[in-house]
């Protein structure tokens, strides 16, 4: 299936056609032999009825060209099993029902004597709808370039026809390799690049790619696809694979744009960044400087150079984070039971631990893989901690959350649902990390005896960090006409955001609702609950944990 699924479309945007060829018809006898006999066995029934039917179809071609005093050469041949068969499956149709099983190719000395061929054709015989294509003006990423059509031929058969120059039919033939033959390898322009664009992908992949299982997929999805074009605002045209999304069109102008992409407009218009591109559209992406990727991009990205780079900016932002918190850990801890963390103290940790970099022990805390009380014990042994019978909260020197993203270094516990400006500690869990608790939660009675997994740390508050937290607030309403707008009324005057509202229970006199609000942090919640106390209508309210 690798042969089939990656080694034969590469071979054939290396433009080594003949690879190509042989190695599908290799991997096809293999997989399905079955399948490939009859295609075959269909083939030379079909030849053995009508042996010169090609040459036929290729000289009346020539001959519509010479009445034109267009002298080029036509080339004709039955598709390959292999080619047939994939057209009967996709297309879910027997093989009587397939009627372009033969191809043509028509050579000519310029994309302009190209463009003419194509012009008597098309008055010679009838043209199907929508199988045109104009590569020419629109060139494949491999700098493959011709003019594709499908007519009513002669003797009434379906064929397929390719226009091509010397040049492109060269390019075509040799692929990468032409391009030296006809252009002087110091000349080649900044717009040449984008042919050899999917090699520098590939190997972009392969660097990338941290298993061998993750390199075949990424592979198999850069050299297989079919593929749409749109336009950036000033004109340019970008190829992109078939169901690309503006995050995709974002990474493929520049890794930088991609990572700041807030917005997209298409055709002039707001769109969610999910949206599928369709051919011809005109795309516009709005970046912002504190923005950075979304780890929900990869669920609707399709290029793997998009998923390739938001998995590495993760894993890199995600041991940075680690660090930084580990480090934030490791310092609180040793000024709390009253041992300086100076070089000399560093220096021992690393032998202790085996290791050359202090940046992987705090890692390893951040991560929760080992706790501070290890570490300190490991380079005094005699040290006693004097396990608390209850946790206290420290008001002063509390780890501060400052730097950190809620779901990559820590995350927020499902059971209390904590928000910015409640009271919070956080519990270390091996091979987790830190989860972020209420002091009020019930969970943490299960932890009371073991104070040595708490940590004492508060929420980062410097005006730069306005994130917006999602909080859930349970709603009694009567049930008459207008209620329910002066409640969202209500929210949207508070600078409150409604993400989701869930009918829970419908009754004749009153209705119970449950509203997902954005909020800046607690005291933003309870001046939105407060001004919803006030609603007349409004005969019971609560803020949901968890």
């Amino acid at each position: 299936m690798e042969t089939i699924e990656i080694f034969s479309p590469l071979a054939q945007r290396l433009g080594m056609k003949e690879w190509q060829d042989e190695l599908e018809d290799l991997s096809f006898q293999t997989i399905n032999p079955e399948a490939r006999k009859t295609v075959i066995d269909r083939l030379n029934y079909l030849n053995s009825k009508d042996e010169n039917l090609v040459d036929e179809i290729r000289y009346d071609l020539k001959k519509n060209f010479l009445k034109e005093d267009l002298n080029c050469n036509v080339d004709g041949r039955i598709k390959s099993a292999y080619s047939i068969w994939n057209k009967i499956k996709n297309k879910n149709i027997s093989f009587e029902q397939l009627s372009d099983i033969m191809a043509f190719r028509v050579i000519t000395n310029s994309s302009r004597e190209c463009y003419k061929c194509l012009g008597i054709i098309h008055r010679k015989y009838q043209y199907i709808p929508g199988r045109f294509k104009d590569f020419i003006s629109s060139p494949k990423s491999n700098g493959y370039r011709a003019l594709h059509t499908t007519v009513m031929g002669p003797k009434n058969k379906k064929i397929e026809i390719q226009f091509r120059s010397n040049v492109m039919n060269q390019i075509a033939d040799f692929g990468v390799a032409a391009h030296w033959k006809y252009k002087n390898p110091k000349s080649i322009k900044e717009k040449d690049t984008k042919e050899y664009k999917w090699m520098h992908d590939l190997v972009d992949f392969m660097n990338s790619s941290t298993n061998q299982d993750e390199l075949i997929e990424n592979s198999k999805i850069s050299v297989f696809n079919d593929e749409i074009y749109v336009f950036t605002p000033k004109g340019d045209l970008i190829e992109l694979p078939i169901n690309a999304t503006p995050v995709d069109f974002a990474y493929s102008i520049h890794s930088d744009i991609g990572d700041k992409c807030v917005g997209a407009k298409i055709n002039e218009k707001l769109q969610p960044l999910k949206t599928i591109l369709k051919n011809g559209d005109q795309v516009e992406i709005i970046t912002s400087e504190e923005s950075q990727p979304s780890p929900l991009w990869e669920r609707f990205a399709v290029t793997s150079k998009v998923k390739s780079q938001i998995r590495r900016f993760f894993r890199s932002k995600k041991r940075d984070e680690y660090i930084l918190f580990g480090k934030e850990i490791l310092t609180s801890f040793f000024d709390k039971e009253n041992y300086e963390l100076n070089e000399s103290t560093i220096k021992r940790i690393l032998i202790e631990f085996n290791l050359t970099e202090i940046d992987d022990i705090y890692e390893m805390l951040g991560e929760g893989r080992i706790t501070a009380i290890s570490v300190i014990n490991k380079i005094y042994p005699e040290f006693n901690y004097k396990k608390l019978k209850k946790f206290e909260i420290e008001s002063d020197k509390p780890i501060r959350l400052k730097g950190l993203t809620a779901g990559m270094s820590y995350h927020l516990a499902g059971c209390c649902s904590p928000i910015k400006g409640d009271t919070i500690v956080g519990i270390v869990t091996a091979g987790i990390g830190v989860a972020v608790h209420t002091i009020e939660c019930e969970t943490l009675s299960s932890y009371a005896d073991q104070p040595e997994r708490w940590l004492n740390i508060s929420w980062d508050n410097s005006l730069q960090n306005s994130t917006l937290s999602n909080s859930r607030i349970s709603v009694v309403l009567k049930n008459q006409p207008g209620s329910l707008g002066k409640v969202t009324t209500v929210i949207a005057k508070n600078n409150g955001n409604i993400s989701n509202i869930n009918f829970t229970i419908r009754k004749n006199d009153f209705f119970e609702i449950v509203i997902d609000i954005e909020v800046r942090d607690a005291n933003h919640l309870k001046n939105i609950v407060a001004a919803l106390r006030l609603v007349s209508e409004v005969s019971s309210l609560e803020r949901i944990k968890g």
